[in-house]
């Protein structure tokens, strides 16, 4: 055997805690997408949610985090933009993959 371990819920539990902080920053994607899927939403509009709520995501985050480093306006002004940027970023990947 080469070291690799079958899938079983032991083992997917054990990959989800090493690799929490990916995990818990698709929270956001994946509750959006089940909400879409609960509500009866396409596939193709419950991506664009979880793809506009990943974005969001990413604007709050960086706001969040210029106020915790109690950032003044300014401060917070450059958060927000480089929030905005990771969107448009994550917007302009998605137009070139579809």
């Amino acid at each position: 055997m080469n070291g690799e371990v079958r899938l079983n819920g032991r083992a997917l539990l054990a990959g989800l805690a090493h690799d929490w902080p990916i995990v818990r920053g698709a929270l956001v994607p994946l509750l959006g997408l089940a909400i879409a899927w609960i509500a009866g939403a396409s596939t193709k509009t419950a991506a664009g949610v979880a793809v506009f709520s990943a974005v969001a995501a990413l604007i709050a985050i960086e706001l969040l985090v210029g106020l915790r480093a109690r950032a003044g306006v300014k401060g917070l002004l450059l958060e927000g933009c480089v929030g905005v940027g990771l969107g448009v970023a994550v917007l302009a990947l998605r137009v070139m993959l579809h």
